[in-house]
């Protein structure tokens, strides 16, 4: 038998993650004693709400990985455009891990309870290996980038010569493998956007979708256009406006790219700080409703005590009066 508000499927506790099957709405975790609270699923409402604390943390940990990789990466940028010096094959050993790490913790399995319902994007497997696999790269290129530096330290070239050939081959990788980090964050977006959609924050999906879009064609139009720079320096003049011109419009989309991601992070932080707060919040609810139904019981449990003046007529052994036996002194009793 089935009762209305029972839970049919495996719902773990937003707090424990005891299964809640054959429970209802209303009650409390046997475990924990957290509400149960009736959740509102579906693709483009706030399901961070209700979604497991466990998922939220773990949402938390990687959006704030991927944000403190952007903010060392534009840091690192700066300060090599005013220092001069190259900072960025440096601080890239720093930023790749954390990039690649936060990928990785955004595109594990999610939790199939709850308000994580299966979702065509976000529960993709292959797309989910693609994503880790090409985010990846970002560890090879920062790797070549380290050493192409160590490698020019190495040979001590002067001021207004060539480095060596292996120095050149070792900074090339490292640029073309960030360039293909650079592109494949096609398909990171578009898991970003579904992931957006899933959080309620449709404005923020669409411009996931829309700049990787803007990176794939700017993007490979720059790339493409590269190639005849690099084979012909001297005669690609108009190939080299469109390379220069690609590439400035990628970064700027990459850029506002890194910004959503800052955006979704910082969703991901309030929702665990929301979670935090309704649990302690029915914490107290359960807490007072105990207390109230406690007193109730003990009040039930101990009858009231009959009053005293009731209680001299029952000790006493006399015959009680009737009502209209009872004549004032002075008067005189009427026959009826």
């Amino acid at each position: 038998m089935t009762g209305p508000g029972q839970i049919q499927s495996d719902r773990p506790c937003r707090r424990c993650g005891y299964n809640l099957r054959g429970l209802c709405n209303g009650q409390v975790c046997p475990e924990c004693g957290t509400s149960i609270r009736s959740p509102t699923s579906g693709r483009f409402v706030n399901n961070m709400v209700d979604a497991p604390l466990d998922y939220l943390k773990r949402l938390r940990l990687g959006l704030g990985m991927l944000s403190l990789s952007v903010v060392l990466g534009v840091t690192a940028g700066i300060a090599t455009f005013f220092a001069s010096e190259p900072l960025l094959p440096l601080v890239g050993l720093v930023c790749a891990p954390l990039w690649a790490g936060g990928t990785w913790l955004l595109t594990e399995g999610r939790p199939m309870e709850g308000n994580c319902p299966p979702d065509p994007i976000l529960d993709h497997r292959m797309l989910r290996l693609a994503i880790r696999a090409t985010q990846s790269i970002c560890l090879l290129a920062a790797t070549m980038l380290f050493f192409g530096l160590i490698a020019e330290r190495s040979a001590a070239t002067p001021v207004g010569v060539a480095p060596p050939t292996h120095v050149l081959w070792l900074y090339g990788a490292g640029v073309v493998a960030l360039l293909m980090n650079v592109l494949m964050l096609v398909p990171f977006g578009v898991y970003l956007s579904a992931l957006s959609d899933w959080a309620g924050h449709g404005p923020v999906s669409m411009q996931f979708r829309v700049s990787s879009i803007i990176i794939t064609l700017a993007g490979g139009a720059g790339l493409v256009a590269t190639v005849p720079v690099i084979l012909d320096p001297w005669g690609s003049g108009p190939t080299a406006i469109i390379a220069v011109w690609a590439g400035i419009l990628s970064m700027i989309a990459a850029g506002y790219f890194l910004v959503l991601v800052l955006r979704l992070a910082n969703s991901a932080r309030w929702a665990v700080s929301n979670a935090r707060s309704g649990m302690e919040r029915d914490a107290r609810v359960a807490e007072r409703r105990a207390r109230e139904g406690e007193e109730m019981a003990n009040r039930m449990a101990s009858p009231t005590a009959a009053p005293r003046r009731h209680m001299e007529h029952w000790e006493s052994e006399e015959a009680i009066p009737l009502a209209e036996k009872l004549v004032k002194p002075g008067t005189r009793e009427t026959a009826s």
